[in-house]
This record gives C-alpha cells, sequence and structure tokens, in this order.
C-alpha cells in the first residue's frame, strides 16, 4: 500500500494570527510614513520660498534696495496682494508668469506641496473659500508681506515701498510666507483656517524673514507658555517675528 502524503495547510487561527500581525506593523509603520511624506513637503515648501527669496534679493540689488512696489497714478497700492508678479524676471529663464496657473518649469517655486486651501473665516462668509488649493485657485501658495496683513492701513506698515537698509529688524520682520499664515488677516478671527502642516493646528507655516533665514512657526493669538490669549500675540506681531516693518511711512 502506497503513502500518500497531506500537504499541511494554514487553520484559521494561525491565518488571523497572521493578518493581526500584519496589520500591527501597518499600524506601526503609517504614522512614520504619514509624517516623512509632511517632512518631505515642508522640506520642498522651504525651499521654494527660499528661491523666491534669492529672487528677491536679485530684485533688491536691481530696483536700488527697494521692495516690490506697484502704484497706481495716485501713488496708491496697486495689485497689492500679488506683489510677487513683480519678480517675475527674476525666477528665471522657462518661467512664463506668475499669474499664471500651470505646472512645470520654474514656475513651480510657487507652488508648495502642502498647500491644502483654506476656508471658513471671513473667507467663507464672504464666499472665497480658496480650495482644494490656494495654488489652483490664485496661482501661488506664498505671499509677500506687502501690507502685513492690513490693507486698511494703506500698505504702510508693510514692505510695501519700503528700502531693505532701513528695516531694522531684518532677522524679526517677514518677507515671504506660506499663504496659510495669513489666519488673522484683517485681524479677523479668523480670518480663515488653513491646515497645510498640521491637521488639527491652524496657522502652521513657513516663513522667509527679511535676512532671508528660514523658519517654521504657527501664527497664534495664544502664548504658547500659559496656553492663554496674550496681548503680544496678535495678528501682526509676536515676541519673535513681525510682519510690522517698523517704518510707518512710507518712502
Amino acid at each position: 500500500m502506497v503513502k500518500t502524503k497531506t500537504k499541511r495547510a494554514f487553520t484559521l487561527i494561525e491565518l488571523l494570527v497572521v493578518i493581526s500581525i500584519i496589520s500591527t506593523l501597518i499600524a506601526i509603520l503609517l504614522p512614520s510614513l504619514r509624517k516623512a511624506r509632511e517632512q518631505a513637503r515642508k522640506i520642498v515648501c522651504q525651499s521654494r520660498l527660499k528661491q523666491n527669496a534669492l529672487a528677491m534679493t536679485m530684485y533688491l540689488h536691481t530696483y536700488k534696495d527697494m521692495f516690490p512696489t506697484e502704484a497706481d497714478e495716485g501713488g496708491k497700492p496697486k495689485n497689492i496682494l500679488f506683489a510677487l508678479d513683480l519678480l517675475r524676471p527674476f525666477y528665471g529663464p522657462d518661467v512664463v508668469g506668475a499669474d499664471i496657473k500651470v505646472s512645470g518649469g520654474t514656475i513651480d517655486v510657487l507652488k508648495c506641496p502642502a498647500d491644502r486651501g483654506a476656508f471658513g473665516g471671513w473667507l467663507e462668509r464672504n464666499g472665497t473659500i480658496r480650495t482644494p488649493t490656494y495654488w489652483q485657485t490664485e496661482g501661488r501658495s506664498y505671499r509677500f508681506n506687502t501690507d502685513a496683513l492690513a490693507q486698511s492701513h494703506g500698505c504702510q506698515v508693510g514692505l510695501w515701498n519700503k528700502k531693505a537698509p532701513r528695516i531694522k529688524q531684518p532677522s524679526k520682520v517677514l518677507s515671504f510666507y506660506d499663504q496659510s499664515a495669513q489666519v488673522y488677516y484683517l485681524n479677523w478671527d479668523p480670518f480663515m483656517e488653513a491646515y497645510w502642516h498640521h491637521p488639527r493646528e491652524n496657522g502652521w507655516a513657513n516663513v522667509v524673514f527679511v535676512d532671508l533665514h528660514i523658519d517654521f512657526i504657527q501664527l497664534s493669538r495664544v502664548n504658547p507658555t500659559t496656553g492663554r490669549p496674550d496681548a503680544r500675540h496678535n495678528y501682526q506681531t509676536s515676541p519673535n517675528w513681525t510682519f510690522l516693518s517698523g517704518l510707518n511711512t512710507a518712502f
């Protein structure tokens, strides 16, 4: 009589154990992978901000240290929300215009891969939400500190019509930033909600200062030490950063 060997199969319990182990490993690894992707987006975003800052440096050399400034015939700020347009000649030979919503080539310096647009606050009440991204709705993920987030002040407090050597605290005054930084624009609380770099906390943004150093900050009215609202932390300034140029009049 010939004996036949039977192949041993997995039991249901063994299969469930394997599935459980795989599920546990996935649960452990996914947050790490998500954080790695978010960190990669932040690094690319900072790199492109740096390129904008370098373009600004060339602009300043060309225009005798004057920050991007455009005015109408009456001398009032013109197109202040899109001062980056004035940097177009300094981005590179392949750029087709900072106001054109395209991808590829040097125009990508205006696109942050972490850009998730904005909603809520004044934007939603005014029917002007920026979704799915600022890149798709405005053609840029970044903003220049033209008016210190206060158009009502006539741009006298931002970098519009200012010269770089006159800025007394270049390591503290913001120059460029992710659009997610303008969460308290015009003193609205909030002006908008933008969760680009954190799934639950509003206002995190990459920023470039006048002295060209880059930082990653949260614009908040809450003192990070006490956890409570603090008059020193408002929509325009904080102990470590400010949109205010320090010069209250244009020249």
